[in-house]
């Protein structure tokens, strides 16, 4: 917020901004008045880590008067945000949805586990191909805040208990945020084969196989 005094005793107007529109940082209220005043500044948060500025212009045409003040606004340091990943126990691919403002993705890296499959070097933001190390076309989050997508292949899991994996990203900047993928188990299951068993009188070594994704005895 931010107030400008009008000292003059004639009426005035301000130029320079418009009422509320989708796009516009920026609204002053009122637009205009008489005699001294107050304006009300608002501005919307500024995710993009570029700062920003407008020139505002409060002016009379009786008598032909004006004044000028500029509005500056910091810009959000360079991030990306991501939630914990729950993957399918069938699941082929893993989405890694974000949001950043980063101006690109160095890397990304998978820890010890074996959920992942090969990491892709290409990744989707702000709804366009994108090449890891590369900056993105037109530099999207030096003004504005961006969605992305990482898709990477993964394996089935076909124990029956749950798994994890981390996947470390690397940003423009250095920072490095990591991603905390869980992919559920299969239903325990247990086979044995064969079924039905016979042996001889005189005795003889038989086997049974046991088919199974958790532990297991036998009584």
């Amino acid at each position: 917020m931010g107030s400008f005094s009008n000292s003059y005793s004639n009426s005035f107007e301000v130029a320079g901004v418009t009422p509320p529109t989708p796009g516009e940082w920026l609204t002053v209220n009122p637009l205009a008045g008489s005699n001294n005043g107050t304006l009300a500044l608002t501005a919307l948060p500024n995710t993009g880590r570029n700062p920003r500025s407008k020139q505002l212009r409060v002016y009379s045409l009786t008598p032909a008067l004006e004044d000028f003040y500029t509005v500056s606004q910091a810009g959000k340091p360079e991030f990306l945000t991501v939630l914990a990943i729950n993957v399918d126990k069938d699941a082929t691919v893993v989405n890694i949805p974000f949001t950043s403002n980063t101006s690109k993705i160095n890397s990304i890296s998978a820890g010890s586990g074996s959920i992942l499959g090969t990491l892709p070097s290409t990744y989707s933001a702000n709804g366009s191909p994108a090449t890891f190390g590369t900056t993105l076309p037109g530099d999207p989050g030096a003004t504005a805040q961006f969605d992305g997508i990482n898709s990477i292949p993964c394996s089935a899991n076909a124990g029956s208990g749950e798994r994890t994996q981390t996947l470390t990203i690397t940003l423009n900047s250095g920072a490095t945020i990591q991603v905390v993928i869980t992919q559920e188990g299969s239903d325990a299951d247990i086979l044995v084969s064969p079924t039905l068993l016979g042996l001889v009188a005189a005795g003889t070594a038989q086997n049974v196989n046991v088919t199974s994704n958790t532990t297991w005895s036998v009584d």
